[in-house]
């Protein structure tokens, strides 16, 4: 596709037919290939095939309605330069459908603005990058994500930022959020966003890929049994969670991840309090039968191998009720598993305050190194349905 002054046509006869440059204003551009502009770094450009993503661009922008962006990284490697770039009704959409994901990569310096459809894709942003899409602070928005992925970049902010006052549906068929890093989470919920992320068939959120701070409301809506969340995450804190299996039948297994604590560090043998959350094993009775209860934490020692804990805590009672120590300088998971009853180390079986305590084995006499890492700690409740 050309823009008017490219693509005008040039008379056939009379004074002007030497006039190379002929330019008519009043011709619009029109799509060769209807509302679909290709993005093919590499190839050749011709009609409704760009090589280059500004100029793609300034014809994208020039249409009304629906369009589709199209990636094709058949020739070359699709990505998205620094810039603003309004994506109002775009879908974005990789080559060919049901033959894997098209790699595009978001540059540095990227927003995007409106962006809100994305269909057999890997999105990721190049290292060090930072949030394309943040253009959600009030409002009512939705996503729709089908066998898409999502991942960022080493040492980039997230790749979504939910804020201010937004409430956000997003839909998830075949699609899924990744992160190999532990500490580049692609999704963030900030202020006091509202999140519901519905995860229908093949559709997963991995371990870290989540951030949500104390203000915000996150629900998850499996809607598949091949569809799976991993609750551990590095700083799950909104205050209103909730986990809802919508395709529960009889031997399903309901978990639900009840906030704790996210990173955190220390560097003395004195308890950090880094979590803290209220707790009642009758609110997790479901069919008379009580809940499953462990206590789980990831954590690694600083560069020299120590043992330091991640602490389980009764404020109410000031009791502890279990600690988990850790040994290495690779981050591992512990898990402990809990009891309900009124005895030593146990959950009582009414509502109590409980505190995640982080500390030392030794004292670290000054050594930066000497230090425990927490990544995240949290209690879980799980039920068989009957």
């Amino acid at each position: 596709m050309k823009t008017a002054h490219q693509n005008a046509p040039t008379p056939q006869s009379g004074p002007d037919v030497a006039n190379k440059d002929f330019v008519d204003a009043s011709i619009a551009a029109a799509p060769a290939a209807g509302n679909v502009f290709v993005f093919r770094p590499g190839g050749v450009a011709a009609d409704n095939v760009y090589t280059s993503f500004s100029l793609l661009y300034a014809d994208l922008v020039g249409l009304e309605g629906q369009r589709v962006l199209e990636f094709d990284s058949s020739l070359g490697a699709c990505t998205v330069p620094a810039g603003t770039y309004a994506m109002h009704d775009v879908e974005w959409s990789g080559r060919v459908h049901g033959l894997g994901q098209t790699l595009v990569t978001i540059a540095n310096g990227v927003t995007l603005t409106g962006l809100r459809k994305f269909s057999n894709l890997l999105v990721t942003t190049a290292n060090g990058a930072t949030t394309p899409c943040a253009d959600y602070t009030a409002g009512a928005h939705y996503i729709y994500a089908y066998q898409t992925k999502f991942r960022t970049g080493v040492g980039s902010s997230p790749l979504f930022l939910f804020a201010g006052t937004s409430i956000v549906g997003f839909d998830m068929n075949e699609s899924g959020f990744e992160n190999t890093t532990l500490t580049d989470e692609p999704l963030q919920l900030a202020g006091s966003s509202a999140v519901t992320i519905a995860l229908r068939e093949d559709s997963y959120l991995n371990a870290n890929v989540l951030i949500s701070a104390l203000g915000t409301a996150l629900n998850i809506n499996v809607y598949s049994g091949a569809a799976s969340y991993d609750e551990s995450q590095p700083a799950n804190l909104s205050a209103l969670f909730s986990f809802s299996n919508k395709v529960i039948a009889s031997g399903s297994i309901v978990g639900q991840v009840i906030s704790g604590a996210g990173r955190s560090t220390h560097a003395s043998t004195i308890p950090r309090i880094v979590g803290s959350f209220a707790f009642n094993p009758l609110d997790h009775v479901v069919n008379l039968v009580p809940p499953v209860l462990a206590f789980r934490a990831l954590a690694a020692n600083g560069t020299p191998a120590l043992t330091n804990s991640v602490q389980l805590y009764n404020l109410t009672d000031a009791a502890v009720v279990t600690t988990l120590s850790f040994t290495s300088t690779s981050t591992v998971k512990q898990v402990a598993a809990l009891t309900i009853g009124g005895g030593a180390g146990q959950i009582p079986n009414s509502e109590k305050v409980y505190e995640i305590r982080i500390f030392m084995g030794a004292d670290p006499g000054g050594d930066p190194l000497r230090t425990i890492e927490l990544y995240s700690a949290n209690m879980t409740a799980v039920n068989v349905l009957s």
